[in-house]
């Protein structure tokens, strides 16, 4: 019989920009412990690697509740990772009888968001979808037009964060539409339909001076607004996967749309249901990669993990290969 868990910890303030380690409840039950001390050796040097970018980390046992955090408290921008809790909503407006899957979205000119956006790039062409083709092209596709239709469609972002905090998930939070959010970091105004497409937008933000987009961008990754915690997001994990805030059928649909690239490393058998987010950047500019998932183990130990990593200057493939160190490092904990 599996035994109560035993709080271990006190949640602190990370004293360094290196971070620190929490690790915050320990299990006594059956599923074996998270291995903490090789936790520890590993996830430290590789957000030191990634200075001056801040990393933070979070795992937890899905069946147990142990979890250790790295940086856990500290707010990270969300960027495309937002398109998990507004699915969850979305779909929670389905269960609720209050949107049907089969619901016809218009996508008008005001619709419009910044790329990665094939809606956007499709319009005027094309400008009814389904509310379930949406979440597909949301979650898995990181459309943001489809973002900003969906939250719409359910009430605004205030809405997401209000249901998500009354589901005792407090350190998730969505302010703004990404056709706010995304030219606002680069120094822009609002998104403008004649932006729609990669080289139309590129071309908006190169007009930007250099030093206006530097302002710009150290706004966005000083703004509480649109972030979460490492452990929020472990948290609204957990919340999906128990039923607490959508249905099992629910969770599998949102969990069954996390496509995601391929990380090396994790354990044999297992599965990775995960949504990788990183914006795009000049050279040399800082940027914002995220990786959120849950892990499946071939004897159906399922483990919730956050990855997140703000400010790097390092290109592409280097923050990306920090994300799959880190959930690699995750994998490896797993006994």
């Amino acid at each position: 019989m599996r035994r109560a868990l035993v709080l271990t910890a006190l949640l602190v303030l990370c004293a360094s920009a290196a971070g620190c380690r929490q690790p915050l409840m320990r299990s006594t039950g059956d599923s074996p412990p998270l291995d903490t001390a090789r936790l520890e050796r590993e996830i430290k040097p590789i957000a030191a690697a990634a200075a001056p970018g801040v990393m933070g980390f979070a795992i937890m046992n899905l069946g147990s509740g142990e979890t250790w955090t790295f940086n856990g408290e500290r707010r990270f921008p969300l960027d495309d990772i937002a398109a998990l809790p507004l699915a969850a909503a979305a779909i929670g407006e389905m269960e609720g009888a209050r949107l049907s899957a089969g619901e016809i979205l218009q996508v008008r000119e005001v619709d419009l968001s910044p790329p990665p956006s094939r809606i956007a790039e499709a319009w005027p062409g094309q400008t009814d979808y389904r509310a379930d083709a949406l979440i597909d092209a949301a979650v898995g596709g990181s459309d943001a037009t489809a973002d900003d239709l969906l939250i719409h469609r359910v009430g605004g972002p205030g809405a997401v964060t209000a249901w998500l905090v009354d589901k005792h998930v407090p350190e998730v939070r969505l302010d703004r539409y990404r056709r706010e959010i995304d030219p606002a970091r680069s120094g822009l105004g609002s998104f403008r339909s004649r932006w729609k497409g990669e080289a139309a937008y590129a071309a908006a933000q190169a007009s930007v001076a250099p030093e206006d987009r530097r302002a710009a961008m150290a706004a966005y990754l000083a703004d509480p607004r649109d972030t979460a915690t490492p452990r929020g997001m472990i948290r609204f994990l957990q919340a999906v996967t128990a039923g607490e805030l959508i249905s099992n059928a629910g969770a599998a649909r949102l969990t069954g749309a996390m496509a995601g690239v391929a990380v090396p490393g994790l354990p044999a058998g297992a599965r990775y249901a995960h949504k990788r987010a990183a914006l795009r950047a000049p050279a040399g500019a800082p940027g914002i990669d995220n990786d959120v998932g849950v892990l499946t183990l071939k004897d159906g130990r399922r483990y919730a993990i956050a990855v997140f990593l703000a400010g790097a200057v390092s290109p592409p493939g280097a923050r990306a290969a920090v994300l799959d160190k880190a959930v690699a490092a995750a994998g490896r904990s797993v006994r």
